[in-house]
């Protein structure tokens, strides 16, 4: 018998679990059904049963239009977010998440493109000058080119300047630590975005309370949501992996 469905948490520190049972579970990236994963102390013919989306509670969306991005997020009855991102008008993700496995709190990372816009300043300060000069001295025929030169190329730093400044937004699953759904917010949407994360936050947390009782039935039923989202091509096989192990890691 494989000591991976022998082992118990009590009797093995984390390290050695992880030990014992890493081997299937790389057997079960390739070929065995999520719903076979076994963690100490669980019978072999228990499985998890999901219940399938309800009616359609809200309907949400997020567009940033500095980027040509719009995500669509439906919430439905029974702890389901249906997620649809569109980039340029074409349709880039459709699936469905399962929000009582996620973490309500979401991660934010900020990105001030300064440097650029330090760039931009010198040029406007540049375009100034030479429209002074051009003014004020015989010089005009010289200065006045370069002070449109000046200001074309200040226009196309500050509008990158506006293009590379954002903020990201993500939610993961709450134990293997996956990203599964995000939000890339420039100038003109960072309200939005940000006015989504606390209905985000509040449907998750409501899901939490249908999660299993037991923490090795949550932990085993991630790792079943983890595949699922792999097989849909949500997530990457590396992620899904290294999820698995991060959940192993921490069983106990």
């Amino acid at each position: 018998m494989n000591p991976a469905h022998t082992a118990t948490a009590g009797s093995l520190d984390p390290g050695m679990i992880e030990e014992a049972l890493m081997p299937p579970v790389h057997q079960v990236l390739d070929q065995m059904p999520t719903e076979h994963i076994f963690m100490g102390g669980e019978e072999a013919d228990q499985t998890i049963t999901e219940p399938l989306p309800g009616e359609i509670r809200e309907r949400l969306q997020f567009v940033n239009r500095v980027r040509g991005l719009r995500t669509e997020l439906t919430l439905f009855e029974g702890s389901f977010l249906k997620v649809r991102e569109y980039h340029k008008k074409k349709m880039t993700k459709d699936h469905l998440l399962n929000l009582r496995y996620l973490s309500p709190k979401p991660t934010l990372t900020r990105h001030v493109a300064t440097r650029v816009l330090y760039v931009a300043l010198g040029l406007c300060a540049a375009a100034t000058l030479a429209w002074a000069i051009a003014q004020f001295t015989s010089l005009g025929r010289f200065f006045m080119p370069a002070m449109v030169g000046f200001a074309t190329a200040a226009l196309v730093t500050f509008m990158l300047f506006v293009y590379r400044t954002q903020e990201r937004i993500q939610f993961s699953t709450e134990h293997g630590g996956v990203e599964v759904l995000s939000f890339l917010a420039t100038f003109g949407c960072f309200r939005r975005a940000r006015k989504l994360v606390p209905e985000i936050a509040k449907a998750i947390a409501a899901a939490t309370a249908e999660r299993p009782e037991v923490k090795a039935q949550h932990l085993r039923a991630e790792i079943q949501e983890h595949y699922r989202l792999r097989d849909a091509g949500v997530i990457l096989r590396e992620a899904c992996a290294d999820s698995t192990r991060k959940i192993l890691a921490s069983f106990g």
